[in-house]
């Protein structure tokens, strides 16, 4: 939170990109959790491979006027 207030990234306890990572590798799980199934994760695409079901827990639907 100090790095917030003070807008000065050299207070961040981690890289940005590591703490994004971090957060997308608990979603990635936590969708593998509610599918109930092993999946496999195309980085290229930023999707699951060949799993429409999983694909559709990466993102909900937005409210108008806040559409995707």
């Amino acid at each position: 939170l100090e790095a917030c207030r003070s807008r000065n990234h050299q207070k961040l306890n981690a890289d940005i990109e590591i703490g994004a990572m971090s957060a997308a590798l608990c979603h990635l799980a936590n969708v593998s959790y509610r599918v109930g199934r092993k999946l496999v994760w195309d980085d290229q695409k930023r999707s699951f491979v060949n799993d429409s079901e999983a694909n559709k827990l990466l993102t909900r639907e937005h409210r108008k006027p806040y559409v995707a």
